[in-house]
């Protein structure tokens, strides 16, 4: 059979920023690998920067920037939420009417994926749809205010039912992780038309080799051992424990250092609990920092962290993060709470299982920091297994081999 290229049309909940168009997967197999195959890639995304619909460029990918609009009211959030919509279907309508596109794919944004069942419909090309548990569903459990609480409950059981009904009409699923895979076959969709697709990592961006001099010399750690945790400091995140643990392993090791590199409603929390505890000196909090800096902190550690509070949505993810340290050769530290730590941990032996609790954590940590050379042979193992595993250019080719046997069996049906 001669290879095929594909046009692919993607449409992404998250906010575009010019640092970081999408989420570190999209980006790397939509906005890089696939089209460096020889396939057109498409996609839509909401941004905040802009008043009317923008075209613009990312590598080979042509992004087009719908207008979104944040609002304090809740009036106003639902008159912005349907004048995003109404944008969103009138351009893909435009889109296909231009040209003809061989499949449309949703990541996570249900009502977007109501637009690209009519589309299949109308234009006569498969549906994907790739989930990973949208984060609006769980928004409820973050509002304090009663009514607050209940409209994001309510809002989060609509979009939980049209969930269901997006689900049943993809004509291909891509869970997030095996485990979630395995609660949408117990919830009656059909294996035959899923594969996992977790998080990856491009080992050129998170080179092991990159320089850790300019981090050391920032935040002046030139002879201090360093713990890192780069992720999102939110309070559905519930990282005390970290804190505490480190708290443990500075009595032992006063020369140690954390560094929380990341943003979130927690951070603030977490900065105080460092003062209570007297160790605030010694914790880095950096803030936001681009996505393309970050292999410099992961470089500058000695080792990292990952842990994941045992909340249903982080048993069935897959962590960013965890191969992110792996790449680059660093010993990681994670709680066995999270299926895919545990079984990565174990099959890989790149680092130590905890419970997600601070005297684990502490003991995990301080286990690595009294066998060095275990340590090392830990980083070792990690970078092989990644690359072997979860380098994002293969996980591209498994997508678009999904892809083509899609469209031959869809071929074949009409």
């Amino acid at each position: 059979m001669s290879y095929r290229r594909l046009k692919l049309c993607l449409i992404s909940p998250n906010l575009y920023s010019p640092e970081m168009p999408a989420r570190p997967a999209v980006t790397e197999i939509y906005g890089n690998y696939l089209p460096s195959f020889g396939h057109e890639v498409r996609w839509i995304s909401p941004c905040l920067e802009t008043k009317e619909i923008k075209m613009i460029k990312f590598n080979q990918v042509t992004i087009h920037l719908v207008p979104f609009y944040k609002h304090s009211s809740i009036l106003g959030q639902i008159v912005n939420f349907v004048r995003y919509y109404i944008n969103e279907y009138n351009l893909l309508l435009k889109i296909c009417n231009t040209e003809k596109y061989d499949l449309i794919q949703v990541r996570n944004d249900v009502f977007a994926a109501l637009i690209a069942i009519y589309i299949k419909k109308r234009y006569n090309i498969p549906f994907v749809f790739q989930y990973s548990f949208p984060k609006e569903v769980f928004k409820f459990e973050k509002n304090r205010k009663y009514y607050r609480y209940l409209l994001s409950y309510l809002f989060g059981m609509v979009q939980a039912s049209i969930q269901k009904h997006v689900l049943k009409k993809a004509d291909f699923v891509f869970p997030i992780s095996k485990w979630m895979e395995s609660e949408l076959i117990e919830d009656g969709y059909p294996k035959s038309k899923m594969m996992p697709l977790p998080m990856g990592v491009n080992p050129e961006l998170f080179n092991i080799n990159t320089d850790s001099s300019k981090i050391r010399e920032r935040y002046c750690l030139t002879d201090s051992t360093v713990l890192l945790y780069v992720g999102t400091m939110d309070k559905l995140r519930l990282l005390d424990p970290i804190i505490h643990a480190f708290s443990h392993v500075h009595e032992v090791n006063p020369n140690i250092k954390l560094l929380m590199v990341g943003d979130g409603n927690d951070r603030l929390h977490l900065e105080e609990l460092s003062t209570e505890l007297g160790i605030s000196k010694d914790i880095i909090f950096t803030g936001q920092v681009s996505y393309f800096d970050i292999p410099y902190f992961i470089s500058a550690s000695n080792i990292c962290l990952s842990p994941m509070s045992p909340l249903k949505i982080n048993k069935v993810s897959s962590p960013t993060k965890l191969f992110e340290y792996m790449v680059m050769g660093k010993p990681v530290v994670a709680n066995e709470e999270i299926p895919e730590q545990k079984e990565v941990i174990e099959e890989s032996g790149a680092g130590v299982l905890v419970k997600f609790q601070p005297q684990s954590f502490a003991y995990g940590i301080l286990e690595l920091l009294n066998d060095p050379k275990s340590s090392q042979v830990m980083g070792e193992n990690g970078y092989k297994w990644v690359i072997k595993n979860r380098s994002y250019e293969c996980m591209a080719r498994q997508v678009e081999t999904i892809y083509l046997e899609l469209l031959k069996s869809y071929c074949n049906h009409d």
